[in-house]
């Protein structure tokens, strides 16, 4: 998902260069892969039965209505509706199929063998680049009501490092301005589908608004995660106070 309203910011790159004597970019590897086979894949393994069993005689929230009513429809009829939105909205027929369901616990446990191999590629990349931590946009600003089931494949910056069993942390270090609300006329997203203007809807209107960052580090380090975060946190304030 492409991200707006001030994630990238040149004072929030400004604020990386005291935290290290070196920013170093870093590319996701296979994105989508990532987050339809791995995090869809593995969060609706069953076909959602076990949603759906936690669901039963409860009130249903308005914005998980088609979710919870397309997992209801028998699995021949997901395929084809899935098959059909291929030729339509493909990131939405990729998310369909995937609550499809794994089918057997042998796909199953190749689904889990693939997050391990994941996992690896991606922390071999990351030591090839000598990183320590890893700064990345988060969800944000806050959607309207009703627009987080719209626009459900913003949560890839963070359910990545849930995938990846990553330490992660919050940080909030600056505010929708109006200049962020006036580029957001010129937004189109990368793939320009119905996901994409659901998200420009979800964020439109939200000047003053925070806008955090995400802060990583690899596994077993959440010590080192934390002293990342608390030093963001220090330089967004040393910023914010008057000279």
């Amino acid at each position: 998902m492409q991200r707006e309203h001030g994630a990238e910011r040149e004072e929030l790159q400004a604020l990386t260069r005291p935290l290290s004597p070196q920013v170093i970019p870093f590319s996701v590897p296979r994105t989508e892969y990532a987050y339809f086979n791995l995090f869809l894949g593995n969060l609706f393994a069953d076909g959602g039965a076990s949603l759906l069993e936690k669901l039963q005689g409860d009130i249903l929230d308005p914005s998980m209505k088609e979710i919870v009513t397309f997992l209801r429809l028998p699995d021949s009829l997901k395929r084809f509706l899935a098959w059909i939105w291929k030729y339509i909205e493909p990131r939405v027929s990729q998310t369909w199929l995937m609550l499809y369901g794994v089918g057997t616990p042998k796909k199953l446990w190749e689904l889990h063998k693939a997050v391990e191999e994941y996992q690896q590629e991606f922390i071999a990349k990351w030591r090839s680049l000598d990183l320590d931590v890893l700064l990345s946009p988060a969800l944000d600003p806050a959607f309207y009501i009703g627009y987080p089931a719209k626009a459900n494949t913003s949560t890839s910056y963070l359910s990545l490092y849930n995938v990846l069993n990553f330490p992660a942390g919050v940080v909030p270090v600056t505010t929708v301005t109006p200049q962020d609300e006036k580029e957001l006329a010129f937004y189109k997203g990368y793939y320009r589908d119905i996901l994409d203007k659901n998200f420009l809807e979800a964020v439109r209107g939200s000047v003053g608004l925070s806008v955090a960052v995400q802060c990583i580090a690899l596994p077993w380090e959440e010590e080192l995660c934390l002293r990342f975060m608390k030093e963001v946190e220090t330089l967004v304030k040393n910023q914010m106070e008057p000279k």
